[in-house]
């Protein structure tokens, strides 16, 4: 649930810029800015109305000291080499008193204590970037498919306790 308050968001992995319509939907009179790494979402900006940066999430972000009331983040961290920064980033970015929205999947989900249970590789982590070794629920693209991309793969897996 998204505070209805929020004037000021940053939405970390905008991509196709979905959930971010999702987030203007919810909150309609806030300003929303979305951020992502990849050149070709930039022009789906537009078509949701949205101001759109192209920035790594994991350097430094190209956005002002508290100038966020919130910062939705999902399904990015795990995609993070330095997660350290990117956390004191968000809060660097956030207002006194905002909100950060951090969405990951959980290491402790059943999917992976089942495939852990049979001996594979739980699918939140892969082994290298180039497939989906092991694993018993494969989360291959066809986008991805035989491009070495640390976007592809998963650098860090958090449980919730982990992730608080």
């Amino acid at each position: 649930m998204l505070p209805e308050n929020s004037k000021k968001v940053l939405d970390i992995g905008s991509g196709t810029g979905e959930f971010t319509q999702m987030i203007i939907d919810r909150l309609k009179d806030a300003e929303i800015t979305g951020m992502d790494i990849n050149l070709k979402y930039a022009a789906l900006a537009e078509k949701y109305h949205y101001r759109e940066v192209i920035a790594d999430a994991g350097k430094p972000l190209p956005v002002a000291d508290s100038s966020f009331d919130l910062v939705v983040a999902s399904e990015i961290i795990e995609h993070l080499d330095d997660t350290d920064t990117f956390v004191q980033e968000i809060y660097r970015v956030l207002k006194p008193g905002g909100i950060w929205v951090c969405v990951t999947p959980n290491l402790a989900s059943n999917p992976n204590i089942i495939a852990l249970m049979l001996g594979r590789q739980h699918y939140t982590c892969q082994v290298n970037d180039m497939g989906d070794f092991g694993v018993l629920f494969p989360t291959s693209h066809p986008e991805w498919d035989g491009q070495k991309t640390k976007w592809r793969t998963h650098r860090r897996i958090f449980t919730a306790p982990s992730l608080k």
